[in-house]
């Protein structure tokens, strides 16, 4: 196992050598421009927000070797360069290994920046006082593990010593993903294992002998398939110790999935429609802004039957009102009427058909809104009547 030096960079004015942060994240998978000055530029705005030394990119910085051009490659080195007191390192996961046609090898790096190689090899820095370790992907797959113990550390020096890894933990059996064990990370000698490559991660550290490991995540969602929360993680290291680590929220694109409820009212027309799924998307996240919201809407209960809705029309009716580019599954049935439902020999029919015969036994006494909640009552329960609501499709739209 071979060690370099790496000279110092110019330390942020607010921290010393015993007081310093580092930014955690993997699997951005850039794939253009649009990355870049997206999900990378969120990136680097959190790393000077908190003045972070150390930026540790634990694989699949990109999505694909050969989508990545040098006008990309330049761009993302410019948006770093302003920060010049931080440090990155790199190691190449699964999607972007580290081969003969990779932009790491295709391109110059400048000295902010380390990529890590195909063998286990360390870094020792004087500001701040850490040593980094880790390895690239050389191909799209990685059977034997690539961490190993690290040398015993000098006597009187109390170096932060920090592993950055694309790997598979738990390991399933024969994963051709860097497999680990949490047994292979208590004997590293680590004191934290930066890791990439399970894009859903809760960010939560975890402990395995002595040393501290955990997965980022990626740190926006790349499609309903990543929905819910997602960040970098933050990481304040005091004398030597890791005594934080932190999900932080870079503010990028989140994916989700709300069912909305409607009564036959509630669909009378699109502004209607669109005011009361927004009042319910509102209520589901009422601290996210909307522009940043991919939301996929499951539309139950009751659609009027003289009124059809049109899921593009609808769509630009709440694009109008800030939330941008809904996906719209309208699983409303048509309004009850008694006739149908006397057909149906199920008990879920018989229950239905009771409920309508009190709403308009209600209605001739004159009592209107009683009656009108009967029949919202028995739209909104008609489903689990039935069965229960489907679940949204599960496909990926990114």
């Amino acid at each position: 196992m071979k060690q370099k030096e790496v000279k110092p960079k110019e330390a942020a004015e607010r921290l010393t050598r015993q007081d310093w942060y580092f930014v955690h994240t993997a699997d951005l998978h850039l794939a253009g421009l649009a990355d870049v000055t997206g999900c990378w530029q969120r990136v680097i705005k959190l790393c000077d927000q908190h003045q972070a030394q150390l930026l540790l990119i634990a694989g699949d910085l990109f999505e694909n070797n050969q989508l990545v051009d040098q006008d990309m490659v330049r761009l993302l080195q410019l948006q770093a360069a302003g920060l010049p007191a931080l440090q990155i390192f790199v190691a190449p996961g699964n999607h972007d290994p580290l081969t003969a046609d990779s932009p790491y090898r295709r391109y110059t790096w400048p000295r902010q920046w380390q990529i890590l190689g195909p063998a286990w090899a360390g870094f020792r820095l004087a500001e701040p006082a850490a040593e980094i370790w880790g390895a690239a992907f050389t191909a799209g797959s990685q059977e034997q593990p690539l961490l190993q113990p690290l040398p015993v550390s000098r006597q009187g020096q109390r170096l932060f010593r920090i592993g950055v890894l694309h790997a598979d933990i738990p390991a399933a059996a024969g994963s051709p993903y860097n497999p680990l064990t949490a047994a292979e990370i208590a004997a590293s000698g680590l004191d934290y294992l930066a890791l990439g490559h399970h894009h859903n991660s809760d960010g939560r550290p975890r402990l395995a002998g002595s040393t501290t490991y955990a997965y980022a995540g990626s740190p926006e969602g790349h499609g309903f398939f990543e929905s819910g929360a997602h960040g970098c993680l933050l990481g304040r290291v005091t004398g030597g110790r890791l005594v934080s680590l932190t999900r932080t929220d870079c503010g990028g694109l989140r994916y989700e999935a709300l069912t909305v409820a409607c009564t036959e009212r509630d669909g009378r027309d699109m502004e209607t429609l669109s005011r009361h799924i927004l009042q319910q998307v509102r209520q589901a996240f009422p601290d996210l802004d909307l522009a940043r919201l991919r939301l996929r809407v499951v539309l139950t209960g009751t659609q009027p039957l003289d009124r059809l809705s049109d899921s593009a029309v609808l769509a630009q009716y709440l694009a109008a009102r800030g939330l941008a580019r809904p996906q719209l599954i309208d699983r409303r049935h048509r309004p009850f009427q008694i006739e149908a439902l006397a057909q149906d020999q199920s008990l879920a029919a018989y229950f239905a058909c009771l409920a309508l015969q009190r709403a308009a036994k209600l209605q001739q006494d004159g009592q209107a809104e009683e009656a009108l909640r009967y029949q919202d009552m028995l739209e909104l329960v008609w489903p689990l009547l039935r069965g229960g609501t489907l679940p949204p499709e599960e496909d990926d739209l990114v």
